[in-house]
């Protein structure tokens, strides 16, 4: 259980800590990766694709009540096996992520642009969310028990 909080812990510093660095330190934007990725900072107040952003207060709780039963989940459902729980570690990081954002700033900071395709700026947290939706999903269909 402590490495599964350890690695919660340095997700979520590592999404606060390129926040920082976007905010303060760069010069926005930005090309990572020339025609690939840039650096572009924004502010969002809404959720992917900035939906729902005149309600940032209704986000913010619906995002601490999210996190709260992903966490009793994870507590209730945690394995030995660190690949087995890396699901639920990415989820709660990536949310804790945004919602760090949001308690303080009152928005999420985003700044990953993938230049190459007309897409929604997004942020590490992000990224952690939807790679540990995508392996709880995959969870569910490859490991679901038959019903007898």
């Amino acid at each position: 259980m402590f490495v599964s909080f350890f690695l919660i812990s340095i997700f979520v510093c590592l999404d606060q800590y390129s926040k920082f660095l976007v905010e303060t330190k760069y010069q926005v934007p930005f090309d990572l990766i020339p025609g690939f990725i840039e650096l572009r900072y924004s502010q969002n107040t809404g959720i992917a694709f900035s939906l729902f952003d005149s309600y940032p207060l209704l986000l913010t709780v619906i995002n601490s009540v999210i996190i709260v039963t992903f966490l009793v989940f994870f507590l209730k459902n945690h394995h030995e096996s660190l690949f087995a729980n890396l699901p639920s570690i990415l989820i709660i990081a990536g949310g804790l992520g945004n919602l760090i954002d949001r308690y303080i700033k009152g928005y999420v900071v985003d700044f990953i642009n993938p230049s190459f395709i007309d897409f929604a700026i997004f942020n590490l947290a992000d990224t952690f969310l939807n790679i540990g939706v995508a392996l709880f999903i995959m969870e569910i269909i490859f490991n679901a028990k038959p019903r007898t």
